[in-house]
């Protein structure tokens, strides 16, 4: 099953980083930048990072970065191991000889090209400082800190659960506990302040004040 699961995953995740890739298009709004488009360094980006490249290239500027991060994933030792395994049965298993009758490791071409590994490493350090960079700005709004998407884990609904279960089209059979619900927040947002503790906590009883 490991090397079935292992195709499916790396050959899902090429075809998506393929699509998204030649897309050209949705993968920036602010402060969000797509981590396949970043560092972006044409001047026909949405969101320029590094606008060394002029208007004459027309293509996806995510071609001009990922073969960095591609080129040291895939000769990382890690990687190999699995894609050798799950893809060219090289081999399939531990103490498993290897499906092809000749074995020439890594000395012969294309194999030999993992040798690049060190180098890609070389390449790929300065885009994953620029990807913290851009994770960091992802907080970043209008000077403040802040966060895109708000969540809670909320049981208020339960007071109006009849209502609720209609306008969500829940069936009548089905309870509800607790509602997670998502969005961008409708006024400002970040830290809140809180009323103390033995304000809205008790001991034992109510009205008992809350130790400490």
């Amino acid at each position: 099953m490991e090397p079935l699961t292992i195709v499916l995953v790396l050959g899902l995740f090429g075809v998506y980083a393929f699509v998204v890739s030649i897309q050209n298009a949705n993968y920036f709004h602010d402060p969000y930048l797509s981590p396949f488009y970043s560092p972006c360094l044409t001047t026909g980006c949405v969101h320029p990072t590094f606008p060394i490249i002029g208007d004459w290239y027309n293509l996806s500027p995510a071609f001009l970065i990922v073969g960095s991060p591609l080129a040291f994933r895939a000769t990382c030792y890690y990687y190999r191991r699995s894609y050798y395994r799950a893809f060219f049965w090289s081999p399939p298993a531990c103490t498993v000889p290897d499906a092809r009758a000749k074995y020439s490791g890594e000395t012969k071409f294309p194999w030999i090209i993992q040798n690049i590994h060190r180098y890609a490493l070389y390449l790929a350090i300065p885009v994953l400082a620029i990807l913290w960079w851009d994770a960091i700005g992802a907080f970043n709004f209008g000077g403040r800190f802040g966060i895109g998407l708000g969540t809670l884990i909320t049981t208020n609904h339960i007071r109006c659960e009849g209502e609720v279960k209609a306008l969500l089209g829940i069936p009548d059979d089905v309870l509800t506990y607790a509602l997670m619900p998502i969005g961008y927040p409708e006024d400002k947002f970040g830290p809140v302040k809180r009323r103390p503790v033995n304000e809205v906590a008790f001991a034992d009883r109510w009205g008992s004040s809350w130790p400490g």
